[in-house]
């Protein structure tokens, strides 16, 4: 359908759900409600279903930032580097989140020529 009109679908990716909203996370320490990336699972089958979409229709593109909210192997509650909430509750982000991700969309945005400037 994206190809007979000239068109590109974006998907984007999903992140992972903290086990307690942000701020709780936030309260407990910067430790708190962190998640190693092998424990993400279902995570990683829901990106990569959409990843494997992407890849198998032409004008397709498939953008996984979940990584970019991890330090490491690690997710938690904060902006990375940063003692700022990413994810308001256990799983919607913060403006500071959406802040933090918004220069890695636009290069994604240029690299997939979807786009030609910022």
């Amino acid at each position: 359908m994206t190809a007979s009109r000239n068109a590109t679908l974006l998907l984007i990716g999903d992140n992972a759900e903290l086990e307690a909203p942000g701020p709780q996370c936030q309260l407990r320490g910067p430790t708190a409600c962190q998640q190693s990336e092998a424990s993400m699972t279902l995570l990683h089958k829901y990106n990569d279903a959409l990843a494997g979409f992407a890849n198998n229709h032409a004008r397709v593109v498939f953008w996984d930032f979940h990584r970019l909210l991890c330090s490491g192997d690690t997710c938690g509650w904060s902006v990375p580097g940063t003692p700022l909430i990413a994810f308001l509750d256990a799983y919607h982000m913060s403006v500071e989140a959406h802040q933090y991700l918004q220069p890695f969309l636009c290069d994604f945005l240029l690299d997939s020529g979807l786009t030609s400037d910022r």
